[in-house]
C-alpha cells in the first residue's frame, strides 16, 4: 500500500515513523500541561516536601489505647490514628506517608496505628469497616474519619486538624 501526495508516494511502511515523531512531539508539548491540569504533577511535588519519616508507635493493647488517648486529652493534641493490617498492600503504600505526616507535625498531633488484626476489639469499638482507615480523636471523642489510601485527602485530612488545633 502506498500513500502519493503530489509526485511523491511513500509506502505505508515509510509513514511509521513519521507517525511516531508527531506523537512524541504531541506528548513532550502536551504532557507537562496535561499532568498539571489533573494534579499530578503537584502530587509527586507533596510527597517530596514532607520529609523525615517519623517512627509511629503501634498501639499494643487496650489499656495503651486507653493511656495514649488520656495524654492526648491532657496534651490538647488531636490523636490521629492509622487502622491498618499487616496483608493490606494499600496500607503498606500509605503507611511510609502516614509516616511523614507524622514527622511533619511532630508536637502539633499525636499518631498511633492500630493493627487491626492483633486489636481487633478496638477496630470494632471504632466502627473500622475498611482499611486503611484514619481517624482524629479530640477529648477522647471520634471527630472526623477517613478510609482510603489516597495520599493527597490524607494529607488535607491530617492538616485540617491540626489547622484548627492551631487556630484555636
Amino acid at each position: 500500500m502506498q500513500f502519493c501526495c503530489g509526485g511523491v508516494c511513500l509506502p505505508a511502511t515509510a509513514l511509521w515513523p513519521l507517525l511516531v515523531f508527531a506523537l512524541k512531539y504531541l506528548w513532550d508539548t502536551l504532557a507537562k500541561p496535561l499532568r498539571r491540569v489533573l494534579g499530578l504533577e503537584s502530587k509527586l511535588i507533596e510527597e517530596e516536601v514532607l520529609g523525615e519519616e517519623a517512627d509511629v508507635p503501634y498501639v499494643s493493647s487496650t489499656d495503651d489505647w486507653a493511656a495514649r488517648l488520656e495524654a492526648a486529652n491532657k496534651s490538647g493534641r488531636p490523636l490521629i490514628v492509622d487502622y491498618g493490617a499487616s496483608w493490606c498492600g494499600p496500607c503498606k503504600r500509605v503507611g511510609p506517608y502516614f509516616g511523614q505526616l507524622a514527622g511533619k507535625y511532630q508536637g502539633l498531633a499525636d499518631f498511633v496505628k492500630v493493627d487491626i488484626d492483633a486489636l481487633a476489639v478496638l477496630a470494632t469499638e471504632a466502627k473500622v469497616s475498611s482499611v486503611p482507615t484514619f481517624q482524629v480523636y479530640e477529648n477522647s471523642t471520634r471527630v472526623d474519619q477517613l478510609a482510603g489510601s489516597e495520599k493527597t485527602a490524607l494529607r488535607r485530612f491530617v492538616e485540617s486538624h491540626v489547622q484548627s488545633k492551631k487556630t484555636n
